[in-house]
């Protein structure tokens, strides 16, 4: 069977125009709301729930629900991406609809295939925590039984065995076209109503002929199953769009996959992954060792290479070829297993060396191993500087951050006995300017394993005393540090570690990753610094026995990124996960994003069947993008093909780039302008389990903090005129000031400038929130503040 996969309906950004339609407003019932008068607001003792507004509902982690009455007959499915909603209708119709801003209408678009013969059914393994969801209908609950959403559907097919498939993202909705043997993939073709024109831009994409916002269709991709790549074009249309395909082996399947592009790096023998980093300009570099012969250079070797050999290699930043790679070491073995790469383009790796004829660092070897740091040129072609870490033991260093390295050393005359947790500053030309180390009762598990530099402080990471610890130093390590060890042995008699760290650069706090309970279960904690408390923790496991967080980063919006590995069939995925399925093998990889408070966003299997897969390195490539290098005994998961598509023999060392796709807003503008009367449109979406509550909206011109505080609960808004004004007249301001969520717990409101009011206003910012009512009036939920700045 020949499989074609084309990405074709992907919402990107904006706001369509697209064919009004009425949307229902439920009845909003009388409410007398008791609410203290303002004299006697106490003032917020703690912080407000954190609800966005708008924001990411449930639903949207659901996938597809079958309509059981909420909606008309001829709605099959239906989901709920940014903004909007999907409509899956019995004809195999696709309905994109979206609320106007200020209106009460919505958008909306309908593709269909041509030709498609209707069999819609939902496939895909369901949610893996089993969440399930009443659907409610207008202004009453239906008797409909609890369901758990799909994350991909089956619409039919074409006369000539074309088969449609949509699959849910979180974000949006794809449509998949499979093209069989024999079938013409150009002979598709798709009707689009509701839209005034397309255009493609220069990416490739289509886009909606409108001015005030954006339907686009993502630009198509193909791939077949022996990872070669079929160019694929849109083809304009009157009233639609198909395809224009180029030469392809029609005997081999065509695949895509949201993992934009990945190669493995290796020869026929077994190659270890060690560490990634992303360049400014976006190319990757990796490093690791391996005992193969043929291990494909592009420079070098640097010195006399023996069985075991530490490389780097620099790739392009989409993975399709090499800028250089090279390999180095002595006549021993040699490991990196961390690597810097400085703003002039200079390389620097962490690890360890067997070798007393390093070049550049030759001498004894002091026990097994010593620490090695060693820095390279941009080309890699020359070592500039290198140095041994050496005690009187086993040294071995496994992390740097610009003039800082971190590992383990044993001396005891310098360090105590057995293996101490060691971090040092070294000079330009790597030598050992300052160093500090901790060494407690039990020193066979203290090590540091990554460092991070904040505000002229080095936070050191690992394990110390068999619990995971978080040390601060001064930036010349000369005052005593200041440590915090998470001691969680009343939960668990194993070892608890951190391995990575990252600065979240949105509210401040270190993210640090690793295992809990001798990796019974992957760990992510938050930390405020500089005082070291715990901010947060989360575990990341299932019913298996080895998970753990082996990397973590964080992007400009404060989402965190997490790799690591699990044997769980049942690790805990989002319904929009690539890979709901384990794969087996042994173990799989794993890639999760988690909000700042480590509320999960997505989380999805990496892996193969014929092999395990082992991620133990990270790094963002700009704000949409996760570079993930990961370990293979197998064949990995399936990709784009990038520079080398295939395993050549033995444990293999591979790099994937993961669409990222963070999470933003659907709506919301920070400004509004007084002489356009201009609008701020808000998605109320406290969540699915509040359908159905009524709510109520407030505002303030004065400000969030401190608050006021209403049983119980705190509200993020001062009492002033303009708190009154949107309490008594809403109307003169905002579409709705109370009303009834519907069944999936949303509504919109808009806020909108009033016609004559002053210039004199200009600058001042307004803040809206809302509340929700409970039994007896009380209040049950208060969201956070949404400001809105008032301009010319």
């Amino acid at each position: 069977m020949l499989n074609c996969f084309f990405a074709a309906a992907v919402l990107q950004g904006g706001i369509p125009r697209l064919l009004p339609e009425p949307i229902h407003v439920p009845d909003v019932p009388s409410v007398t709301l008791a609410l203290p008068s303002p004299g006697t607001w106490a003032p917020a003792g703690a912080a407000a729930p954190r609800l966005e507004v708008p924001a990411q509902g449930l639903f949207q982690s659901l996938g597809f629900l079958r309509n059981e009455g909420a909606f008309p007959p001829s709605v099959a499915y239906v989901a709920w991406i940014d903004g909007g909603v999907v409509r899956i209708l019995e004809d195999g119709s696709v309905d994109q609809a979206y609320p106007v801003p200020g209106a009460e209408r919505s958008w909306v678009i309908r593709q269909r295939v041509e030709g498609l013969v209707p069999a819609i059914e939902g496939h895909g393994s369901p949610h893996a925590v089993g969440t399930q969801v009443t659907m409610f209908g207008p202004g009453s609950l239906l008797t409909a039984p609890h369901q758990t959403g799909r994350h991909a559907l089956s619409l039919g097919a074409t006369g000539e065995g074309v088969a449609v498939e949509l699959r849910h993202t979180g974000r949006a909705v794809e449509m998949l076209f499979h093209v069989p043997p024999g079938a013409d993939p150009e002979a598709i073709d798709v009707a689009v109503d509701g839209l005034e024109g397309w255009s493609l831009d220069a990416s490739g994409a289509l886009r909606s002929e409108v001015s005030d916002g954006g339907f686009q269709l993502s630009a198509p991709e193909a791939f077949s199953s022996d990872a070669s790549q079929s160019s694929v074009h849109y083809v304009l249309r009157p009233g639609g769009y198909g395809f224009d395909v180029g030469p392809y082996d029609r005997s081999r399947p065509l695949t895509i996959d949201p993992i934009l592009s990945a190669t493995f790096i290796g020869g026929s023998a077994n190659d270890s992954p060690t560490d990634v980093a992303v360049a400014s300009d976006e190319t990757i570099f990796a490093c690791g060792s391996t005992l193969s012969p043929n291990f494909p250079l592009t420079v070098g070797p640097i010195g006399a290479t023996a069985s075991t050999d530490g490389f780097i290699a620099h790739m392009d930043a989409a993975l399709t070829a090499p800028i250089a790679i090279t390999l180095f070491g002595g006549s021993d073995i040699d490991a990196p297993f961390a690597l810097d790469v400085a703003a002039n383009g200079e390389v620097t790796i962490a690890g360890a060396t067997w070798s007393s004829d390093f070049p550049g660092a030759s001498g004894p070897v002091a026990g097994n191993t010593d620490g090695l740091v060693a820095r390279f040129n941009g080309a890699l072609d020359t070592i500039i500087a290198a140095n041994r870490i050496v005690g009187t033991g086993d040294d071995s260093l496994f992390a740097v951050t610009g003039s800082y390295v971190a590992g383990w050393i044993e001396d005891p005359a310098k360090h105590g006995v057995g293996r101490a947790a060691y971090v040092a500053l070294l000079t330009s030309g790597l030598s050992v300017f300052s160093e500090k180390s901790i060494n407690t009762t039990d020193p066979n598990t203290e090590v540091f394993s990554d460092l991070a530099v904040v505000d002229g402080r080095v936070y050191a990471v690992g394990v110390v005393n068999q619990d995971a610890c978080v040390a601060r130093y001064d930036a010349f390590l000369s005052q005593p540090q200041v440590d915090i060890l998470l001691d969680f042995g009343a939960l668990n008699s194993g070892v608890d570690e951190f391995g990575n760290v990252a600065l979240n650069p949105a509210t401040g706090q270190l993210v640090v990753s690793g295992a809990f309970d001798g990796q019974s279960a992957g760990l992510v904690a938050t930390i405020n610094i500089p005082n070291l408390v715990l901010a947060s923790a989360v575990q990341l496991t299932g019913s298996g026995s080895n998970n753990s967080a082996g990397a973590v980063d964080v992007n400009s919006s404060g989402e965190i990124f997490v790799t690591g590995y699990t044997n769980s069939p049942d690790f805990p995925l989002t319904i929009h996960a690539d890979q709901l399925a384990f794969a087996g093998g042994g173990l799989d990889a794993f890639f999760v994003r988690l909000d700042s408070g480590l509320s999960l966003l997505y989380s999805s299997y990496l892996g193969a069947s014929n092999g395990s897969e082992v991620a133990g390195a990270l790094d963002l490539q700009g704000e949409r993008t996760a570079v993930i290098y990961l370990g293979t005994a197998g064949s990995a998961p399936a990709a784009a093909p990038g520079w080398d598509p295939s395993p050549n023999g033995g444990n293999g060392t591979y790099l994937a780039r993961v669409a990222v796709d963070p999470l933003t807003p659907a709506f919301g503008v920070e400004t509004a302008s007084i002489s356009g009367q201009g609008t701020q449109s808000l998605v109320l979406d406290p969540g699915i389990e509040f359908g159905g509550s009524t709510f109520i909206m407030l505002g303030s011109i004065t400000g969030t903090s401190p608050g006021i505080q209403v049983d119980g609960l705190v509200v993020p808004l001062q009492p002033d005129a303009y708190f009154d004004i949107v309490l008594s007249s809403p109307s003169l301001v905002l579409s709705t000031g109370a009303g009834v969520l519907d069944g999936f717990g949303q509504a919109l409101v808009t806020f909108a400038v009033p016609p004559g009011l002053s210039g004199s206003l200009a600058g001042a910012t307004l803040h809206h929130a809302y509340v929700l009512l409970g039994t007896g009036g009380t209040l049950a939920l208060a969201s956070n503040a949404v400001p809105v700045t008032l301009g010319l």
